[in-house]
């Protein structure tokens, strides 16, 4: 990982474990929702980087989508960039 990327890991860090604890997530929905949106991975790569199938890291996203009431990844985007903004 680039020293760029820990860097933003880093100061994402509190926006994740707010969310994770506001809205319910599990630890796996948490690294599902950092991994897609640091990393900006897709589903095939994503799955087989945690060694799940596709469709585990889809049910996960549909999970978080449903805890958080929101309808889409860039939904879910748009909420994390509002969480860090409001720690800054």
């Amino acid at each position: 990982m680039s020293l760029d990327l820990q860097i933003i890991r880093i100061n994402l860090y509190p926006v994740f474990k707010e969310l994770k604890a506001k809205y319910g997530l599990t630890k796996r929905e948490t690294q599902v929702i950092e991994a897609l949106t640091i990393y900006g991975e897709n589903n095939h790569n994503l799955g087989s980087r945690l060694k799940v199938s596709e469709n585990t890291i889809k049910n996960h996203m549909s999970r978080t989508l449903v805890k958080t009431k929101l309808s889409s990844a860039r939904e879910l985007q748009a909420l994390i960039l509002r969480s860090l903004m409001s720690f800054e």
